[in-house]
């Protein structure tokens, strides 16, 4: 039973964040969702009260949390690379990051790391 209700706790929190979010963002997350997650998350959204301010900071807080255990999100090829292959599979990912390119902005700077002082 302790499960249950700390599933709608986690349930309702990401109901008063997607609201919090604006309409354009929340659509593009709910359309990512599978059809059981929506109707879950849509149930949960719909009978949703009022969130004090104090009470979504709080969620915001421990959603911060969840993501960057150290209180950063780190990115990089690796990090995408371990997400896909959990998403897809290590054969799916490797095709899907061999398709991502090199921002721009790091290969200019990589080209400068090579480049002799003296010039």
């Amino acid at each position: 039973m302790a499960t249950s209700a700390k599933s709608k706790s986690k349930r309702k929190k990401v109901a008063a964040i997607l609201f919090a979010l604006g309409d354009e963002t929340a659509s593009n997350i709910l359309r990512h969702l599978d059809e059981n997650e929506l109707h879950i998350l849509a149930n949960e959204m719909s009978f949703l009260d009022k969130v004090e301010p104090e009470e979504l900071t709080q969620y915001f807080q421990e959603l911060l949390q969840d993501l960057g255990q150290k209180g950063f999100i780190k990115g990089g090829p690796e990090n995408m690379r371990q997400l896909l292959a959990k998403a897809f599979g290590e054969e799916k990912a490797k095709e899907m990051m061999g398709k991502i390119g090199t921002p721009l902005e790091k290969v200019s700077f990589y080209s400068l790391a090579n480049i002799s002082p003296k010039m």
